[in-house]
């Protein structure tokens, strides 16, 4: 739960100091502070991309149904027992952020530009910028590690973008 008020606080800050936008970007951004852009999960396109099923694997232990993450910017499935969750996020590129100051961190070269992989609150966060997004995979439970942040940041590249990285 509180990588998830951490990722709405984040997406919040980034709202506020992003670049200038058009007027239906303003309007969804201002709908997700005031909540009116809350949205069923079954609309999001992230919370699409994985079954809790599949997602099982990069976290080993069963996760509920997908709910909107971070603004509306992301989806998440919460370990049964609250004790892991995945967290996917896709944000412009210019909110890619990279935490090269933290213990652990690694880059990735050989994923997208300004890949890396990184300890995040118990689990793991990879992060990539593909095109003009900063795609985000975010793993904490029994068997999240570093090579299943990774693994599942490509796959979500695969299945958003339908090719490899």
């Amino acid at each position: 739960m509180s990588r998830l008020i951490v990722s709405l606080l984040t997406a919040i800050a980034l709202a506020a100091c992003g670049p200038s936008t058009p007027s239906s970007d303003a309007k969804q951004s201002a709908d997700a502070l005031t909540g009116d852009a809350k949205g069923a999960a079954n609309l999001n396109p992230l919370c699409k991309l994985f079954t809790p099923g599949e997602l099982e694997a990069y976290v080993g232990q069963p996760l509920g149904a997908p709910e909107t993450a971070a603004m509306g910017t992301g989806c998440q499935w919460l370990a049964s027992d609250d004790q892991g969750d995945v967290l996917l996020q896709i944000v412009p590129k210019s909110y890619h952020r990279d935490p090269h100051l933290a213990d652990g961190y690694k880059k990735l070269p050989d994923l997208g530009v300004d890949g890396n992989v990184a300890p995040d609150m118990g689990g793991w966060i990879a992060a990539t910028i593909v095109g003009e997004e900063s795609i985000i995979a975010s793993v904490a439970g029994k068997s999240a590690s570093e090579a299943q942040a990774v693994a599942l940041l490509r796959e979500t590249i695969k299945r958003h973008k339908g090719s490899p990285p």
